[in-house]
């Protein structure tokens, strides 16, 4: 599934698309995620340093190509502030064409 993050002033949200029949209604299902219905996690995401990597499952960390423009990369780096971060999730529908996963990171502690 492509995975895309984007940040937020408080962390930000990995949107998995799970189906659209395009990426501007991704873009506007992603505008409307506070409408999500989000349900809580016990985990915890402590960021010390560094990016942060989201790796397809069936591949290694060491397996990482480097991005080389084109084609879709089987992981995504982004990076987060240092602190704790509280994880949600949401298997958001906004209409019968559009389905998004999201996984919302909110700083708790520096």
């Amino acid at each position: 599934m492509r995975t895309a993050f984007i940040p937020s002033d408080d962390g930000g949200i990995l949107v998995r698309w799970g189906h659209a029949y395009g990426e501007d209604e991704v873009w506007q299902a992603v505008g409307r995620a506070e409408e999500a219905n989000w349900s809580q996690t016990e985990h915890r995401l402590q960021v010390s340093q560094g990016p942060l990597l989201v790796i397809d499952a069936a591949y290694e960390g060491s397996e990482r190509p480097p991005h080389e423009g084109g084609g879709d990369p089987n992981w995504l780096e982004f990076t987060l502030p240092k602190g704790q971060y509280r994880v949600d999730f949401a298997d958001f529908s906004p209409n019968e064409r559009t389905w998004l996963i999201l996984v919302r990171l909110s700083r708790t502690l520096l």
